[in-house]
């Protein structure tokens, strides 16, 4: 069964969508899967409109009129053209963020291993604080005596 709406020839007879015979056929309309890095996009080309499926992770859905896509590609052709041979190399997203996770778990573990291994007295600006306690701990003394 299709969901699309018929289709209407000039001389006033209703005809039906060219992908009603493919659907009748597969039971879904003709779609394209293409791998992107880790997931997966399915086009599906419907009568009327588009709709582009990405899986997991980073997954969304559009939908796209269409006469708009038709007058995308038409209108904006050249510049889609040129946009796309302007890109050097395919940019993994999920593979850049995993990187960048790696990277500053390895910065983590520099900053913990350098704490172990520097003195606490030596850290730079500890002597203020080394002054500090030691008039916390006179101060404290003089209560004591005092009471």
């Amino acid at each position: 069964m299709s969901l699309a709406l018929p289709f209407f020839s000039p001389t006033g007879g209703q005809v039906s969508h060219p992908f009603d015979r493919y659907f009748k056929r597969h039971g879904h309309y003709p779609r394209l899967r293409i791998p992107n890095g880790v997931q997966e996009m399915t086009v599906t080309f419907a009568p009327g409109y588009i709709h582009i499926k990405t899986s997991p992770p980073y997954g969304g859905e559009i939908y796209i009129l269409a006469g708009t896509a038709r007058r995308l590609i038409r209108q904006h052709r050249r510049t889609i053209l040129r946009m796309i041979r302007m890109q050097d190399r395919n940019f993994d997203v999920p593979k850049r963020v995993h990187q960048a996770h790696l990277d500053e778990a390895a910065i983590t573990r520099e900053i913990k291993l350098q704490k172990k291994l520097i003195p606490y007295r030596d850290h730079p600006g500890t002597a203020s604080a080394t002054r500090q306690r030691r008039r916390y701990l006179a101060a404290k003394r003089r209560a004591r005596r005092g009471t």
